[in-house]
């Protein structure tokens, strides 16, 4: 393959693996990259916030996981005014999925299917993204088979970072299996709030914390409600609220302290935290290089 695969995975839910593949999916095709996005989560939620019809099994990601599929994957355009076809994804069904899923599971080699799929129907998409789940399963295990490589995104607690000890431990567990072990791109802390303080004291710790596993941390996304008006209609902020913080979050080094009271700013290591790259200009770098 010769697709750069990127992936969001981490041992518990709710750390926003699929609001950064959506927006990742977004920004990069408007970057000029063409984009595949697979949802191989069976919370099968990209419908919802990519504003698409719920797909039925026949047309979702289970059809690429059976032995006879024939290369005809199941895209539908994302957001195609905006981006001019320049994004797809393919949609899970939540029951089909389940079942593949529990299929796969009694098979040795299942943990490869997806990347024997991309292997012998190669894509010709500049990066395809993989909505990965949470827990450390089948799929998840699957979406690493086939990733070159990986972003962890974590929330500002202190359970994420034994959660992201444990992800390391797991990666290391089943790196014999591994086609090549995927390059971890950084460490995204997620729905980060200013107002907590405990959180500050989290995010001062993280960028030593990426350190400690030879990878850098990216300049946090905050938590925002403009992100479940967005979903609600179907859009990626930059569309549904452009101009606004978060997406700011995603696109400008250092805006963390820009425009901020400095009363939220108490306990911040702002000297250290300032360098921390945005994650959007970073990876659409790394892609392009």
């Amino acid at each position: 393959m010769k697709e750069k695969f990127i992936i969001t995975s981490l041992s518990s839910t709710g750390t926003g693996k699929t609001t950064l593949m959506v927006h990742l999916a977004y920004l990069l095709a408007q970057s000029g990259l063409s984009v595949a996005l697979i949802e191989l989560d069976n919370r099968s939620s990209l419908h919802d916030c990519c504003g698409l019809p719920k797909p039925t099994a026949e047309f979702s990601t289970a059809s690429i996981l059976t032995d006879d599929f024939d290369g005809n994957y199941p895209f539908f355009p994302l957001w195609s005014d905006a981006l001019k076809n320049k994004a797809v994804v393919c949609q899970a069904e939540r029951n089909s999925l389940e079942s593949v899923s529990r299929q796969l599971t009694g098979d040795p080699f299942g943990m490869f299917r997806l990347r024997e799929c991309l292997d012998r129907f190669s894509l010709s998409h500049d990066v395809v993204l993989i909505d990965a789940p949470g827990q450390q399963g089948q799929l998840s295990l699957m979406a690493l088979c086939a990733a070159t490589h990986l972003i962890i995104c974590a929330e500002m607690t202190q359970k994420c970072i034994s959660d992201i000890n444990a992800l390391f431990e797991w990666l290391y567990k089943y790196k014999t299996y591994l086609k090549s072990t995927p390059e971890i791109l950084g460490i995204l802390p997620s729905r980060y709030d200013h107002n907590a303080a405990i959180q500050r004291n989290t995010l001062n710790q993280f960028p030593a914390f990426a350190q400690k596993f030879n990878t850098l941390c990216f300049s946090p996304i905050r938590q925002s409600s403009r992100f479940f008006n967005a979903y609600a209609m179907g859009l990626p902020i930059f569309l549904d609220s452009p101009g606004s913080t978060p997406c700011y979050d995603f696109t400008e080094n250092g805006h963390l302290f820009k425009k901020m009271n400095q009363s939220k700013l108490k306990g911040l290591d702002e000297k250290m935290l300032q360098k921390l790259p945005a994650i959007a200009p970073y990876i659409i770098d790394a892609i392009k290089k």
